[in-house]
């Protein structure tokens, strides 16, 4: 049996499937080419019938359908061992010659002039209404419109002047890859809160002494994040500083006319110069430099080629670059980690990041929220294993 599948579900966190507030609030199939029915939550057989459809499917067409097959995991509903995926988001992509990324339905429809998809549902979300709260009626209208869109991409995407019995078969076989990484996101990753956190304070106190070392080699306070300050404490320049003072003025209308109030206003710029420690390297120059002040490269690439002749310079180098180094792990890691399971309602600290097919040119994976691909040792040491870990035996024991 072909199958074409579509949910909707509640909207927190764009209906993330591992998010604890969210459920499924309908599904859309389409036998063959029959007629696309609705099924609703409140219905008794709500969940009986989406796991007789997909589990008896020779093939399930959706767009995007990691995310169904997700939700449909999370109810321990997985397609039979035979079954396969035509993603029509994905088969675009490969049809593209991996150039199409994340092409909305309403992409496809419009591309292969099929219509467009109904926008009621749309409006009410817009309005910050949860799928639940909508008028059934439109939600049913709504998925099962969906639904046949994306059989009908489907069918074009097999007429496509590109497809060939080559891409036809490719287009499969990323599907059993879809449904590897859909259990890759579904069993996550287990994280130590707890010792990440604590990591990142105790990095910020490192942080916070670095910063104030680097203050003394400076005649002013300094973002040290700001581009532009940097480039002039480490190359030589100036930059301005707006002062804001506190004014007292009148109200010169209103309920409390005449009455006395305070307000910050801009008074003056300072400026600060610097004779800076370093010579720029050649083709660091920043293109929003201009004729009065040039503005040089500060990332960290080009600080590991600085040359230093001091021992200050040298120093101020090995700070800057350990600062970097601490900033990433505490913003993009440390801190950032626990954050977003938190923002995402994820249960019993388990990070579940999305896997992504449609995003390089290359065809190779690329991961997202976060990215599980390229976090650094430091990080590696806060992802706990579920798994028993086995000494081997100790002679003589």
């Amino acid at each position: 049996m072909v199958l074409t599948l579509d949910l909707e579900t509640t909207t927190f966190n764009k209906g993330n499937p591992y998010d604890t507030r969210n459920f499924i609030v309908s599904h859309h199939t389409k036998r063959g080419d029959g007629q696309t029915v609705c099924s609703y939550y409140t219905d008794a057989d709500f969940l009986t019938s989406l796991r007789e459809s997909v589990e008896g499917a020779s093939l399930i067409i959706t767009h995007s359908g990691k995310f169904d097959l997700s939700w449909c995991l999370h109810h321990g509903i997985r397609p039979g061992r035979h079954c396969r995926i035509w993603d029509t988001q994905l088969a675009e992509f490969i049809l593209s010659g991996q150039t199409n990324s994340f092409a909305s339905l309403n992409d496809l429809t419009e591309k292969y002039n099929l219509g467009v998809k109904e926008d009621a549902v749309a409006e009410y979300w817009a309005k910050g209404i949860s799928t639940e709260s909508i008028p059934r009626d439109v939600v049913e209208s709504y998925g099962n419109r969906d639904v046949d869109l994306t059989h009908s991409v489907y069918l074009a995407q097999l007429q496509d002047h590109r497809m060939d019995d080559g891409l036809s078969r490719l287009i499969r076989l990323c599907g059993l890859d879809l449904l590897v990484l859909r259990d890759m996101e579904f069993n996550g990753f287990k994280y130590d809160v707890e010792g990440s956190q604590r990591r990142s304070d105790q990095l910020t106190e490192e942080l916070i002494g670095i910063e104030k070392e680097l203050d003394s080699y400076s005649v002013t306070k300094i973002n040290w994040d700001s581009g532009d300050q940097l480039s002039a404490f480490l190359y030589g320049g100036s930059f301005t500083e707006d002062v804001y003072l506190p004014v007292e003025r009148i109200y010169k209308s209103g309920p409390k006319k005449g009455e006395a109030y305070i307000r910050n206003e801009y008074q003056r710029t300072n400026q600060y110069n610097f004779v800076g420690h370093f010579s720029p390297l050649r083709g660091t120059a920043l293109k929003k430099s201009t004729a009065e002040r040039t503005f040089y490269s500060t990332a960290e690439d080009t600080l590991i080629q600085l040359k230093a002749k001091t021992k200050e310079s040298r120093r101020i180098i090995e700070l800057l670059l350990r600062r970097a180094t601490i900033t990433k792990l505490i913003g993009t890691y440390l801190s950032a980690m626990p954050a977003l399971i938190e923002e995402m309602h994820w249960e019993g600290n388990y990070i579940h990041g999305q896997f992504n097919q449609v995003v390089a040119r290359t065809g190779r994976l690329s991961s997202s929220r976060p990215n599980m691909q390229n976090a650094p040792e430091e990080v590696d040491e806060f992802f706990v294993t579920r798994y028993p870990v086995r000494h081997p035996a100790i002679s003589g024991s």
